[in-house]
């Protein structure tokens, strides 16, 4: 058995097709879109080898964010 079908989380597929779990459907719409992206917006900048440090990472959007945004060869740390 699954962890997703221990748990029973929604799983939802991102516009970039990447499939997550989710407390919420929907949430992720919210905090990719709104709250993930706003970062970037001030200036925020993140390169290939980066370390990011993700403290309060929910359901870890912005972890799978810079995963991609930096070609899947960076450092995360998500709690």
């Amino acid at each position: 058995m699954s962890f997703n079908q221990k748990v029973n989380l929604p799983k939802v597929t991102l516009p970039n097709s990447s499939e997550i779990l989710c407390l919420q459907k929907n949430e992720e719409i919210f905090l990719m879109y709104e709250q993930v992206q706003e970062y970037f917006r001030h200036g925020i900048e993140l390169n290939e080898g980066d370390t990011v440090f993700d403290v309060g990472a929910n359901i870890g959007m912005f972890s799978l964010w810079v995963y991609k945004l930096c070609n899947k060869n960076i450092n995360i740390y998500a709690f």
